[in-house]
């Protein structure tokens, strides 16, 4: 029995907002599975891939705040682990270039080098705009999740 494709929606934007904070399984997976299993009608697809998108993107969002404010605070492990130095260098180098930053964080999302885990703290850290990181972010993986969940419509 195939899953109807708004409740499997649902479910990838939950899998991949879990996904997001924790790394479970890629929902690359999910979504070309189920894409591929000849169920899902192509309209589909792309609510599919938005579902993924923002999903995924909500958790980045909570790691994101979550280095934001604790960047702020200016933890004893952080400057231990020599990561404030990192931090500092980031955010200067963000104020000269703010779109740099922008764009790493577009290319992450759709290429997934660097990682986007590693990406969203480190703009975080930088004080980026939160909206300005979302909507780049979320550009990037509806890129990638609708190249995944078109490529079987188009392959077969």
């Amino acid at each position: 029995m195939m899953l109807a494709p708004l409740t499997f929606a649902t479910i990838v934007l939950a899998m991949s907002f879990a996904t997001a904070l924790v790394p479970l399984g890629p929902p690359e997976a999910y979504i070309l599975l189920y894409c591929a299993s000849g169920h899902a009608a192509p309209q589909w697809a792309l609510v599919v891939a938005t579902a993924a998108a923002a999903g995924q993107m909500i958790g980045k969002l909570m790691i994101f705040q979550l280095a934001r404010s604790s960047t702020r605070r200016s933890s004893r492990l952080m400057k231990r682990v020599r990561v404030d130095r990192l931090i500092r260098r980031a955010a200067d180098h963000h104020l000269q270039h703010p779109r740099q930053l922008a764009g790493l964080v577009v290319v992450s999302g759709l290429v997934g080098l660097p990682p986007l885990a590693v990406i969203s703290p480190l703009a975080g850290a930088a004080a980026m705009r939160r909206r300005l990181f979302f909507l780049c972010g979320f550009a990037g993986r509806l890129g990638r999740f609708s190249v995944l969940a078109f490529a079987p419509v188009v392959l077969w």
